[in-house]
């Protein structure tokens, strides 16, 4: 196993000479800077607008709307607290702290310490399985699986990475691609040993899939219990979504031509080769246009009609929304093209580090499948593809679960999620932990 070597891994993937794309950040940061006073101006009205949530003018309540509206649209958000304090085990109440167990240059291993909040309670009565969530690396922070960390808490013992924005990495740090992704799944299993169970939610299936056939056949003690995959492009021939055809309609040369930027100077990242995180979201926001506009019409309506609860809804979910990240340009490129051009795990080609991986030598994980019925962004049977792809797994190992009238963020969080796929996910660890 190989953890990167600033020495060894400070070569980037050059965006192409004179392109657009190589200034555009600096272009988007000048934006940033130029349009700070009316943000801030705004905020100022916005405070002072609140006080009148009921007026009788309806000047006042449109103004107020507008404002809520444009901080909503406008306005740029750094990365947001995980704000879980408390959990419930059994028939205690117990408090929640976070503690960083392990600090690697891109990506931070977090910790979700539970303990009892009376004192005569003994902690052992708590202590629940482990669980690394590996959250998906695609331009949010692993904040947006706050709702999935609130509903495994009371079952599990909570870890999860928390990846850095690419922009705030100095150079100095060297690079990371697809290949040390797999390399960060690796040292989080050996740092939290035996009988860990593993959540890769999206993205995060490919790398953790590899991830296993190497610890498999190197015979680490610390192999996971279970693997759990939700909604993840493990084979994305099947079923291909707008995503997919996107990726495989173009070169890898034009991603690198159109998305690649540099960041700017104004930041510990300076110089380093990037996908930038408002790319991304406005990549989000284009493939259902009418869906954001409809909710912020909504909202505007709701703000004017005084119902708060709904517009606050609403501005809680676009902040989450539009926190977004960078990602290395090393990264976001060998992904596009191993995964959605060349389906590299799928086909048994992809090598890590010059070691070919082939999921049939999995043996011994337990793997549970999880697809949205609606998921637009990956198609139904592309996650499922690992449960035929492992053909020495025994099929008293595997579990697949599809769950009906369900997009995307659906399968790992809110109703359905709690309700339809966490029994279920409850009865596979413990399944898993029984039989191993």
């Amino acid at each position: 196993m190989t953890i990167m070597n600033p020495k060894k891994h400070n070569n980037q993937t050059t965006p192409l000479p004179h392109s657009f794309s190589h200034y555009a950040y600096l272009f988007h940061e000048y934006e940033r800077i130029l349009f700070e006073p009316s943000h801030n101006t705004n905020k100022i009205a916005t405070a002072f607008l609140n006080n009148f949530p009921h007026s009788p003018f309806p000047f006042l309540r449109n103004t107020r709307a507008f404002s809520q509206a444009f901080e909503t649209l406008f306005l740029h958000y750094e990365e947001p607290p995980f704000r879980i304090n408390e959990t419930q085990r059994g028939n205690h109440k117990c408090s929640v702290s976070i503690e960083c167990i392990q600090d690697l240059p891109f990506c931070r291993l977090l910790h979700f310490q539970v303990k009892p909040k009376k004192s005569s309670t003994k902690q052992s009565t708590i202590e629940k399985p482990k669980m690394l969530l590996v959250a998906p690396l695609s331009g949010h922070f692993a904040t947006l699986l706050r709702g999935t960390v609130t509903s495994l808490l009371p079952h599990f013992d909570i870890f999860i990475t928390s990846w850095k924005n690419a922009r705030n990495v100095p150079l100095a740090l060297g690079d990371f691609d697809l290949n040390s992704y797999v390399d960060y799944i690796i040292s989080f299993c050996k740092t939290l040993n035996a009988k860990t169970h593993i959540m890769a939610i999206c993205q995060p299936t490919v790398p953790v899939m590899i991830a296993n056939v190497i610890m498999e056949e190197n015979k680490e003690p610390f192999s996971p219990l279970s693997t759990i995959l939700v909604a993840g492009p493990i084979d994305a021939r099947i079923n291909p979504t707008a995503v997919n055809t996107l990726a495989s309609q173009h070169s890898i040369e034009w991603f690198n031509q159109q998305f690649i930027s540099v960041v700017p100077l104004n930041y510990p990242g300076y110089l380093r080769h990037v996908y930038p995180g408002y790319l991304q979201l406005f990549n989000f926001m284009a493939m259902n246009p009418q869906n954001h506009l409809s909710a912020h019409q909504q909202m505007f309506a709701d703000i004017i009609a005084g119902n708060e609860k709904d517009a606050h809804k609403r501005r809680t979910f676009y902040k989450e929304y539009k926190t977004v990240m960078d990602l290395t340009a090393s990264f976001f490129l060998q992904t596009t093209e191993a995964v959605f051009q060349k389906f590299q795990l799928p086909l048994g080609n992809f090598q890590h580090h010059g070691q070919n991986i082939n999921l049939k030598t999995i043996k011994n994980t337990h793997i549970l499948a999880i697809e949205g019925e609606k998921d637009d962004i990956c198609g139904i049977g592309q996650t499922k593809a690992a449960l035929e792809l492992t053909q020495s797994l025994p099929s008293s190992k595997k579990q697949y679960f599809l769950l009906k009238d369900a997009g995307h963020y659906g399968v790992f969080n809110g109703k359905k999620f709690n309700d339809l796929i966490l029994p279920q996910l409850l009865s596979f660890t413990k399944n898993a932990e029984k039989n191993t």
